[in-house]
């Protein structure tokens, strides 16, 4: 095998796995050399706080400190072995500190927040201190069955609390991304109930233990901010009983997690990779079908959308004219105009109907077009090419795609001082496409241009912005239900000023001033023969604004995200995040997901070549992998448990391996 032929995505996630068969051990380290012991202490950050470390019981102090007066950070010397407890308390010199706000507040003394750690000597370890170590400290005291919370009753707690919460509750930063956002979510509970930090988390702790939800009101809410800060957690209440995921194994047994190695290692490589495990990857295969349909659903509903206000105008304009035939259109009935035209390859005539309610067939209106009006409706029927550009320029199109897409329902146009807003709704059929189109919305702006020589004037078009579809129905393969959202416009003044060359605006403008989508996301759910995703997909295209059409080294630049909850075939349900951003300079993978109770997180960073990648991963009981893959090298890296050494990684004859400090080995993948 040749060196680095194997898929990064999959080696990284193989090699995740694998950390479910690791065992501890402290190596030749003596044991009465220290174990430093640091991180930081943040319900907001507690400055000047008392960090005092404990034995298991809590009667035996082993090391105080007192946190940063700038920072809150802490370190501690701490000569033991195994399970120790540590706690922040705050007395007159002690304050709180929030670094977006720029507040400071007092530091309440019946403040005391816990974490727990399993320390070894001579091994540094980070250990944080927040309101989640909170909750891990008291479902470790939970499990245990004399207070004397052991190693086994740790594992245990820290790795329920990252599935809950998707976070490494004791080494990740309580200050960053989601960690952060479950802490704010924490904070707002607690204002909003009129309670503390503290109380909230003892509600939550209480509720873990006993299956209960004695304070079912701040748990709800608790979960509802979560929701709104975009925090997907595998809790509920019911009646108020909590639902919490099953207790998982005992992870310190590592005969029993390396039996489970090969079927974990099968579920991961299904998400990231099918040529490795032998079914269609979701990353590989679902994951980029899923994005086409979003995309194709959107460009359909726009196309929609703008043909028909364009149409809905000239109607209204010889409504005013007291016409009854005008280029493409023809009516023998009052307020029943029907329509018919071809793409500029011939290849297909679009025809149709448009009915307008007698209340806005007036034809004695002599106010100038398009500029005074209130709301005009129609109610539409026919046919539509997919792609506007399509009536005035030849197009090329995929094959098996028909440039065809039929519409039934309803248009209703409003002025607005920019121009007008735009709403659909109604069903649409094409290509194997059905949907039911619940409500789409648009925005288009216009100024005056040249008058027609008929009292009136053609609108000067500046641009048409999709704002929101909302749909429901099948797209291809796929069954869609959700919303589409564009969240954001960045006008590209390459391609503002090419428009701006053309002689007859009306008809070969579609560069939209420039306009274009940077920041769009489908909120809902999709889903294909058992594999499904329901949660959030969000497209972010970072350098739209510099987009040269022209240009050979132009490289888009964007970040695309999925979360939520991921079904596969004949697997259990996933609560996955995954992340890609690339740049100038390097591509970035994330990666985070919750499989049989363990909480899996990888990082991956390489240059724009893929010569050379950084991988690290961590799990939710305090695994971490830092691996180091370059062109034409063999892997290197090193996997620890705690700061603990488990083992290296390795090739044997091309092939790359973790060799556990047991003296076994494990192929990856």
């Amino acid at each position: 095998m040749k060196k680095n032929c194997i898929s990064i995505s999959a080696l990284a996630v193989g090699i995740l796995l694998a950390m479910n068969g690791c065992g501890g051990g402290s190596g030749s380290t003596e044991k009465n050399t220290p174990s430093e012991v640091s991180g930081v202490a943040v319900d907001d950050l507690i400055l000047n706080g008392i960090v005092t470390a404990t034995d298991a019981s809590g009667n035996k102090e082993l090391a105080k400190s007192r946190t940063s007066a700038t920072d809150g950070t802490y370190t501690l010397h701490i000569n033991h072995d195994g399970v120790v407890l540590l706690n922040v308390q705050c007395d007159e010199n002690s304050t709180m500190w929030n670094p977006t706000s720029s507040e400071s507040k007092s530091c309440e003394e019946d403040l005391l927040l816990h974490t727990v750690a399993d320390v070894s000597p001579g091994i540094a370890q980070t250990v944080n201190i927040s309101p989640i170590t909170e909750i891990v400290y008291q479902r470790a005291l939970a499990l245990s069955s004399d207070g004397n919370v052991d190693k086994k009753d740790f594992e245990q707690a820290r790795n329920e609390m990252g599935v809950i919460f998707r976070v490494e509750s004791i080494a990740a930063d309580p200050q960053q991304g989601t960690y952060a956002a479950i802490i704010e979510a924490i904070h707002t509970v607690a204002k909003e109930n009129n309670t503390s930090v503290m109380e909230v988390t003892e509600d939550l702790a209480t509720a873990l233990e006993d299956g209960v939800a004695d304070g079912e009101d701040v748990i709800m809410d608790l979960i509802d901010a979560l929701n709104d800060a975009n925090v997907t957690i595998p809790l509920t209440v019911n009646d108020g009983n909590m639902e919490v995921p099953e207790n998982p194994a005992a992870l310190s047994d590592v005969d029993a997690a390396k039996a489970l190695f090969e079927e974990l290692r099968t579920q991961a490589m299904s998400v990231v990779d099918y040529q490795y495990s032998g079914t269609p990857g979701f990353l590989d295969n679902e994951a980029e079908n899923m994005n086409h349909t979003v995309n194709t659903i959107t460009m359909e509903v726009e196309t929609i959308e703008e043909i028909l206000t364009y149409m809905l105008w000239d109607i209204e304009y010889m409504m005013e004219e007291n016409l009854t035939e005008y280029e493409i259109y023809q009516s023998t009935t009052p307020g029943v105009w029907t329509y018919s035209f071809t793409d500029a390859n011939k290849d297909h005539t679009y025809s149709g109907t448009i009915s307008i309610p007698a209340s806005l067939d007036d034809t004695t209106n002599e106010t100038i077009l398009y500029d005074d009006f209130g709301t005009l409706k129609a109610e539409f029927e026919g046919t539509l090419p997919l792609y506007l550009d399509s009536i005035y320029d030849d197009m090329e199109m995929e094959e098996g795609v028909e440039n065809l897409q039929r519409f039934r329902g309803a248009i209703e146009v409003t002025k607005t001082t920019a121009g007008a807003n735009v709403s659909i709704s109604g069903s649409i059929a094409s290509n194997g496409t059905s949907l039911e189109v619940k409500e789409a919305n648009a925005e288009v702006a216009y100024s005056k241009g040249e008058a027609d020589g008929e009292g009136g004037f053609e609108p000067k078009f500046e641009y048409f912005k999709l704002q929101n579809v909302s749909v429901q129905g099948v797209a291809g393969e796929y069954t869609i239900d959700g919303e589409i959202v564009v969240n954001n416009y960045v006008q590209n003044e390459i391609l503002a000023q090419d428009g701006s060359k053309e002689e007859d605006c009306s008809e070969d403008d579609f560069s939209n001033s420039g306009w274009l989508p940077s920041d769009v996301t489908f909120t809902g759910a999709v889903s294909r023969e058992g594999a499904s995703i329901n949660g959030m997909i969000k497209a972010q295209w970072m350098n739209a604004a510099t987009l040269d059409p022209d240009s050979e080294a132009y490289v888009p630049q964007g970040k695309v995200s999925i979360e939520g909850r991921l079904q596969m075939p004949e697997r259990p349900e996933m609560i996955i995040a995954l992340s890609f951003e690339n740049s100038a300079t390097n591509n970035i993978l994330t990666a985070s997901y919750s499989y049989d109770a363990t909480l899996i997180n990888m990082r991956a960073v390489s240059d724009t070549e893929m010569n050379h990648i950084d991988v690290e991963i961590t799990t939710s009981i305090g695994q971490r992998a830092d691996i180091a893959i370059k062109k034409d090298q063999p892997v290197t890296g090193r996997l620890t448990k705690d700061g603990r050494l488990v083992g290296t990684f390795e090739e044997r004859e091309g092939v790359p391996v973790i060799k556990y400090i047991d003296g076994t080995f494990e192929s990856l993948p």
